[in-house]
């Protein structure tokens, strides 16, 4: 069990409703034969395979004088502290004391505070509570046959919960994408409805986009009304279906809340259409979309999105954004 840091960016209310919830930190191969350091809600982390090749997620910090563990390295699926040699399990136990001998015993309050951790969809995900609020977010479309898959990842000062609500907000594409997939003349957005689950949200409505299988912006002659599908599993992971004439692309977005105020974004991408395109091409192009999301959503003020639905001002689109703020008071967010 890990606990909250002594310096924090979350407050205490907030920390603990978010801990309690399955975070992606890394890709399944970001982590081979050495152990990496990451963030988690302020916490550092150490990440690191076993012996038989299961991931591992621990405080960052040697209990003994608090060196970081990502700094030593693996024997056999252990891990070596670099500052004294003290090595650990991946049961978070130290199994030996290098300066004090093998047969000294070792204090079994010489451990490490282990945290959950899995591998779902080729990405490591950790809780920091021994009670998650659900299960890892569900994304069975990466498991389909016949399609292509593609992988992003950014990072972006902001908060995560600004994200979450930009990636499943639809009435800014005409503007903020209007060089990349949004036709600017088609703005308006048709009345749609939210529907709470135990999980989080879920919406769909049709929408206009430039229609080129390569999304190649400057085809703006083809325009195409599809119907998109948004699941929104608590508190920042998207499961967006976009279905068109062409077929099914799938995107499943989902936040690392390295700080309150700083965040990397993991994006999962499948489609059954273009399967002979470049998939470098079809990855570039939703990076030049992220970029365009970036910009706007780092300047947002404040920094961090008001909860009090008084604070902003709404309008018929801004559906989705008024359910996402209730939605995250009823998990207990302030």
């Amino acid at each position: 069990m890990v606990k909250m840091p002594l310096e924090c960016s979350f407050s205490e209310l907030n920390w603990n409703v978010l801990a309690r919830y399955w975070h992606p930190v890394a890709y399944s191969h970001e982590i081979v034969d050495t152990p990496i350091a990451t963030q988690l809600l302020d916490l550092r982390l150490v990440l690191f395979r076993d012996k038989n090749d299961r991931i591992c997620a621990a405080n960052n910090r040697c209990p003994h004088r608090g060196a970081s563990l990502a700094e030593g390295w693996l024997e056999d699926g252990q891990l070596v502290c670099a500052y004294h040699g003290l090595k650990f399990d991946s049961d978070g136990a130290c199994v030996r004391i290098p300066a004090a001998g093998d047969r000294a015993k070792i204090p079994a309050k010489l451990c490490l505070d282990l945290a959950r951790a899995e591998e779902k969809y080729g990405i490591v995900w950790v809780c920091l509570s021994d009670n998650p609020m659900q299960s890892i977010p569900a994304f069975d479309a990466w498991e389909s046959l016949g399609i292509q898959r593609g992988r992003v990842s950014t990072e972006w000062h902001a908060c995560p919960m600004r994200h979450a609500e930009n990636f499943n907000d639809v009435a800014h594409a005409a503007w903020i994408h209007a060089e990349t997939f949004a036709p600017r003349d088609y703005p308006e957005i048709d009345t749609y409805k939210v529907t709470d689950h135990s999980y989080g949200l879920s919406f769909e409505l049709p929408t206009t986009f430039l229609a080129s299988n390569t999304f190649e912006a400057k085809r703006k002659q083809l325009i195409e009304t599809s119907k998109s599908t948004y699941h929104i599993f608590m508190p920042f992971t998207t499961h967006l279906k976009v279905a068109m004439s062409a077929g099914e692309e799938h995107i499943f977005d989902t936040v690392q809340p390295l700080t309150a105020e700083k965040i990397r974004i993991f994006q999962l991408k499948t489609r059954n259409f273009d399967l002979h395109s470049p998939a470098d091409d079809w990855i570039a192009f939703q990076e030049m979309v992220n970029e365009e999301d970036r910009i706007t959503v780092e300047n947002q003020q404040p920094l961090q999105m008001p909860l009090n639905l008084s604070e902003d001002f709404h309008l018929r689109a801004d559906a989705f954004s008024v359910a996402y703020r209730r939605k995250l008071l009823s998990i207990g967010l302030a």
